[in-house]
């Protein structure tokens, strides 16, 4: 088990956004937290990256409490939020936690892997969203954390860029297994990416139920099981926002 949370509990003032969530998860899964806007979603993220420390409740990685940010961790955010002066190679190697040959190799590589082995010395304003968001990935994984945090990190591109890079996303994680928690709003990206998805309830955020995705990989959209199962999380969610 890579990652554990025990009763954990967030509040604004006098408003609960998170209560008594429970959940534990393996090295290697993909967990997708799905919900309605308000859910606490992204403020659960923020509490395991160790952004937030106010909250109740135990979350430990690796069997140690978290305290704060730590390296084995990283965020893709909804904006590449990459720095405009550097290049996009550059931005890539911003995520090593040393630099030497193997590291800056491994860069290399990670250009190659997000499909810009030809665009490293371009600049972020050269870039478009879809680009920018590769650079991001790229970023986050090329120091192999064990543990990486996606916030809808595709939620602000077009569909057919948003297709493209969650296919991009599943074939690094088969190549890395690179343990994955995505928020998202989007229902068929939470079956084409997750071995696990997690439904919230909101006011106050709380686990309705853990839907585990029973379709093989790589995953079709049009094959009958996905439709089931698409139909089985849309069943989920009106049940949870209604109940």
């Amino acid at each position: 088990m890579l990652l554990e949370l025990v009763g954990l509990s967030k509040a604004f003032g006098q408003t609960k956004i998170l209560d008594n969530i429970h959940l534990e998860v393996n090295e290697g899964e993909v967990i997708a937290f799905i919900g309605t806007s308000g859910c606490g979603k992204s403020t659960l993220l923020r509490l395991i990256a160790g952004l937030d420390k106010s909250y109740e409740g135990t979350i430990k990685c690796s069997g140690e409490k978290v305290t704060g940010v730590h390296e084995d961790l990283h965020v893709i955010f909804q904006e590449s939020r990459l720095f405009p002066w550097l290049t996009v190679k550059q931005n890539i190697e911003v995520g090593l936690v040393e630099k030497n040959e193997a590291s800056l190799a491994r860069a290399e590589r990670f250009l190659g892997h997000v499909g810009l082995a030809e665009e490293g010395r371009l600049l972020p304003e050269a870039l478009s969203g879809g680009m920018a968001q590769r650079v991001a990935i790229a970023r986050a994984l090329v120091s192999q954390p064990r543990l990486l945090l996606l916030d809808e990190p595709f939620s602000a591109l077009d569909q057919l860029t948003k297709l493209d890079l969650q296919h991009l996303l599943q074939k690094i994680h088969q190549k890395y297994q690179t343990t994955m928690l995505l928020v998202t709003h989007d229902i068929e990206e939470a079956i084409y990416l997750a071995d696990r998805i997690v439904v919230l309830k909101n006011n106050p955020g709380e686990i309705k139920q853990v839907l585990t995705v029973t379709e093989p990989r790589p995953r079709k959209r049009t094959s009958p099981s996905f439709i089931k199962q698409k139909q089985t999380l849309l069943t989920l969610l009106d049940k949870a926002n209604h109940a």
